[in-house]
């Protein structure tokens, strides 16, 4: 069960890579991790918009609190 997952979570990724450029997989790919994956994690607030900039250089811990402090949702409850 566990391959079929990771299976399905590599092709998924490969289609979304092909979709994502038109000139190959690669490139597509590339696309993902430094326009998506970084610009939500641990990239460097100077390479994107200004609106990512806070959570870009706060800490991992600040973000959590500052949902945790909010009156729960459906979601995070």
């Amino acid at each position: 069960m566990s391959a079929a997952a990771l299976a399905g979570f590599f092709a998924a990724l490969v289609i979304h890579g092909y979709l994502r450029s038109d000139s190959g997989i690669i490139d597509g790919l590339n696309a993902i991790y430094y326009q998506d994956v970084l610009r939500r994690t641990f990239g460097d607030a100077k390479n994107f918009s200004s609106f990512f900039a806070e959570s870009l250089n706060s800490s991992v811990f600040h973000v959590l609190w500052l949902y945790l402090k909010k009156k729960p949702t459906g979601i995070i409850a």
